[in-house]
């Protein structure tokens, strides 16, 4: 029994987003990670679409033939080639996995937006609603 087969999840190099980024090539670079992640670190310029919003988000923030550049944390984390495969099914056609992430991206010394976390003062923590 055959069955349809997803379309390849293409990849990106650093050196090759780095050099679209330099040059103003239009492109979306989009973090899949949690609020919570991307509120602490993240690439300049990117914009934050955690992966469990992606399917009801992108139809209103992209373009069916934008650029889209998806990135995770690192080559480990599986965030970005499974939004990779869900933008495809959606039906966008430029779409590429930065599959070395914000890791690979901080290890080559390139710019980081970073808020360290900041200690709540004692009996500030959650608040039962």
């Amino acid at each position: 029994m055959m069955t349809e087969s997803s379309p390849e999840v293409r990849e990106i190099s650093l050196d090759t987003l780095v050099e679209k980024r330099r040059r103003g090539e239009p492109l979306m670079l989009v973090d899949v990670l949690p609020h919570e992640h991307f509120a602490h670190i993240h690439i300049p310029g990117s914009i934050n679409v955690p992966l469990e919003d992606l399917r009801a988000l992108a139809p209103l923030l992209f373009g069916k033939g934008d650029q889209l550049i998806i990135y995770c944390t690192s080559i480990d984390c599986t965030a970005s080639p499974t939004a990779v495969k869900i933008l495809q099914q959606l039906g966008f056609t430029d779409v590429l996995d930065f599959a070395g992430g914000l890791a690979a991206w901080v290890q080559a010394g390139q710019p980081i937006v970073h808020v360290p976390h900041s200690p709540q003062p004692e009996g500030q923590g959650e608040q039962a609603t």
